[in-house]
């Protein structure tokens, strides 16, 4: 997700809305860490899906998490 953040222009102070997509069990794991993802990442707007497909998102990057095929994407955050 920093690398991303980075990747995209964005500072490491910047609001951002996030987004974990992939299967049963990276969705669950985005759930169980939701508190702690939020806190580290400074996302104001958390999306945890199947797909991501249709969500509006500056950014994607597909990503191997131990083996699991997932998506995240992030939009700096708009007030």
């Amino acid at each position: 997700i920093q690398r991303l953040r980075k990747d995209s222009g964005l500072e490491i102070t910047d609001r951002i809305g996030l987004g974990v997509f992939g299967g049963d069990e990276v969705r669950t794991a985005a759930e169980a860490f939701r508190d702690f993802i939020i806190g580290e990442t400074l996302a104001l707007q958390y999306h945890v899906g199947e797909s991501g497909e249709g969500e509006d998102f500056d950014a994607v990057r597909e990503v191997d998490l131990d083996g699991l095929e997932s998506r995240i994407a992030i939009s700096r955050w708009k007030e």
